[in-house]
């Protein structure tokens, strides 16, 4: 016998379903817009090859309504998120950024290519909006940056240590230069 749900349960029930399937479509969005984003920038760089020196600004304001740096965006999403590039644990890069937006994967650019796949499967990049996305990398810079500075400081007094061990080397064999030249002065006045 099935227990019958009353309808405050029956609408969280519903309201539970509708944001899983809302979070799927949202899902397969982010996933279809970033593989036409790398689409768009495949076809865009060869356009630019075609496009006669001095006039590609023009042609993509005339042709595809596009600014010089959203056309920079989606020929760097090609060369940087496309099947052609395999990520370090050997899947394509479209397969380890696919649940990202088109402004997280642009979002990314702030980081050095070799660090944003392991900042991807370090963060839960999928629920964090664009602000939160920037502010997770502008930490872990400035973590990246102290840690820089640290190793800096580590390194310096490293240096300074090893400059004052020489110096302590060389005032050891002065003292027992002068040592043995009073020991000799003094054998001498004997």
């Amino acid at each position: 016998m099935s227990e019958e749900l009353n309808p405050m349960q029956q609408e969280s029930q519903n309201a539970d379903q509708l944001a899983y399937e809302i979070n799927f479509i949202k899902r397969q969005t982010y996933e279809y817009v970033l593989k036409a984003s790398v689409d768009i920038g495949e076809r865009l760089t060869a356009a630019k090859e075609l496009v006669p020196h001095g006039q590609w600004t023009e042609w993509l304001a005339e042709k595809v309504d596009y600014s010089q740096s959203t056309a920079n965006n989606f020929m760097r999403i090609y060369r940087e998120y496309s099947d052609d590039q395999i990520s370090m644990t050997g899947r394509t890069k479209s397969e380890t950024f696919a649940s990202l937006s088109y402004s997280q994967a642009v979002a990314l650019f702030a980081l050095p290519e070799h660090q944003r796949e392991e900042f991807v499967e370090q963060h839960d990049i999928s629920d964090m909006s664009i602000k939160e996305l920037k502010e997770a990398i502008a930490a872990q810079k400035a973590a990246e940056a102290e840690r820089d500075a640290a190793r800096a400081e580590t390194e310096a007094a490293r240096m300074t240590l090893a400059a004052t061990r020489r110096e302590m080397g060389v005032i050891e064999s002065e003292a027992k230069t002068a040592g043995k030249e009073r020991d000799d002065a003094n054998k001498k006045a004997a």
